[in-house]
């Protein structure tokens, strides 16, 4: 497993950080692993609850399902985070892995005008691998990838899912499901 630490891989300033999505705690994860600042969209589900005050300390961004005008504002919101030079955690998964140890097909619709947004900023592959227990406690690892090799003004959307797909699975050790996790939890259910 590469991990910052062990390649020298440096991210500092304003970057994306494309993610796995495991578990709810990924966000936290990094925060707790990088002690990094790190914004990232929720659903707004989470803002309508007790763990509301949590996300809004974490600096988390609100984004409504379906809502064309929240995500125009979600989207405006984050292309302005990296702007400002601050990191900012994309989960194209768009939910967990329902099995938590597979990577799901990636949503566009979000990643792609975030990055267009913010064309010079780099893009980092991140993926959070949570291990046995040790002392009652989950060990968690998190390992980040060199800048990926992608311009969005250049390529093409598939070609970028492309590279940051088998950036993810490179780092994450994981399988991968072609198949949208929303659409195989909906099945489950």
């Amino acid at each position: 497993m590469v991990r910052e630490s062990d390649r020298g891989i440096q991210c500092r300033g304003g970057a994306g950080l494309v993610g796995n999505h495991v578990s709810a705690m990924d966000p936290v994860a990094i925060v707790m692993k990088q002690w990094w600042r790190v914004t990232a969209f929720a659903k707004v589900e989470v803002f309508e609850n007790r763990g509301a005050v949590f996300f809004r300390w974490m600096g988390q961004i609100p984004l409504r399902r379906g809502d064309e005008q929240a995500t125009r504002w979600a989207l405006d919101v984050a292309a302005q985070v990296m702007a400002d030079g601050s990191k900012l955690g994309l989960y194209p998964e768009g939910t967990r892995s329902p099995d938590k140890k597979s990577l799901h097909k990636l949503h566009r619709r979000i990643l792609i005008p975030v990055l267009e947004s913010n064309p010079g900023v780099p893009v980092h592959a991140i993926a959070t691998t949570y291990l046995g227990t040790r002392f009652g406690r989950k060990r968690v690892e998190v390992s980040l990838s060199a800048p990926l090799p992608i311009d969005v003004a250049t390529m093409h959307p598939n070609e970028v899912v492309e590279i940051m797909k088998n950036s993810l699975l490179d780092l994450g050790g994981m399988d991968y499901v072609d198949a949208f996790a929303r659409d195989l939890k909906a099945q489950a259910s």
